[in-house]
């Protein structure tokens, strides 16, 4: 009772059986007790005493290993501390990235805004006869628009930044995207868009947010049109996958280089022109589709275009409706 304490004993009977009936050595790791109390980590290292195939008893050796303990603790809590510098600088690094795409995308329509009021003041302040109303009127129009996308790209890092609200409520994916797709059909007004849809109807009903689905779906449907100039085929299915509802949307376009694909998803990242996109939306789609339980992915059709396809997870049967 004074070499160690009674789970220490108990782990130690066991073991003891252990090693008797494998007939072979075994370590294990315990705390002894010294003269004054004090408990020291030791190693065990326990062979059997055989007589013949009696087991006679057994013959061991202790190690102290306090010191071994302290240089892992050491070691476990240095790693530990490289490994929150490491987050710390992937966090700063990824900051500033971010920042640097906010700063590049607000600076553009600024620039505008400001190389226009510089001229407007010129020309009111200019004694260069009446004022040209018509002058006036497109550029305090090109300050307008360039305002508004200001808004438009504090809008959508506002979306990218805060948490999503999601509402999950039972819904019928097969009815939504039909929705959606003739929605984006009737406002795209492209004659030369061939929209085709597939859609299982055997589906069952999904438990997520629609609303937020139908965001994702409207900007795949968008960035598909402006992959082919809205020229082109555009394939929309919704189906099973094992023990998913899959959503993919295609195209018949350039498709994706590999250069882009890795990176598809990083705020700010476009292949669009400057004042064409922000480079936020397949990152907020990434955000949305992960706050609902699912996965969005993309890559290449082997006859030539892109898809991106989003997976939910599907109720569990017999818990569909409760």
């Amino acid at each position: 009772a004074r070499l160690m304490t009674m789970p220490h004993r108990r782990r130690l009977v066991r073991f003891l059986r252990q090693v008797g009936d494998s007939g072979s050595e075994g370590r294990i790791e315990l705390a002894l007790r010294s003269l004054r109390g004090e408990e020291i980590p030791a190693q065990m290292q326990i062979s059997p005493v055989m007589d013949g195939d009696r087991l006679a008893g057994y013959r061991g050796l202790a190690i102290d290993i306090s010191q071994r303990q302290a240089r892992e603790r050491k070691l476990t809590e240095y790693a530990s501390s490289l490994e929150s510098q490491l987050v710390q600088a992937t966090r700063l690094a990824g900051l500033g990235q971010f920042a640097s795409g906010i700063a590049h995308e607000i600076n553009n329509p600024m620039g505008l805004i400001s190389a226009y009021a510089e001229d407007l003041l010129d020309t009111i302040d200019g004694d260069d006869g009446p004022l040209d109303l018509n002058r006036l009127r497109r550029g305090l129009a090109t300050i307008q628009e360039q305002a508004y996308r200001c808004k438009f790209i504090t809008q959508n890092v506002l979306s990218f930044a805060r948490d999503q609200v999601v509402n999950l409520e039972l819904t019928d994916l097969g009815a939504l995207v039909r929705d959606k797709v003739a929605f984006f059909s009737d406002r795209a007004k492209v004659q030369t868009l061939d929209i085709r849809l597939t859609v299982n109807d055997d589906l069952p009903p999904v438990h997520t947010d629609p609303s937020l689905i139908g965001q994702v779906l409207l900007n795949l449907l968008k960035n598909a049109a402006e992959a082919m100039d809205s020229a082109g085929c555009l394939f929309i299915t919704l189906g099973r996958f094992r023990n998913r509802a899959r959503l993919e949307v295609a195209d018949n376009g350039p498709g994706l280089a590999p250069e882009i694909m890795e990176r598809v998803f990083d705020p700010f990242f476009t292949t669009k022109e400057p004042d064409k996109g922000t480079g936020l939306g397949l990152s907020i789609c990434y955000g949305i589709v992960r706050s609902l339980g699912g996965a969005i992915t993309c890559g290449n059709r082997p006859n030539g275009g892109a898809w991106f396809r989003v997976s939910l997870p599907l109720p569990a049967e017999g818990r569909i409706g409760r």
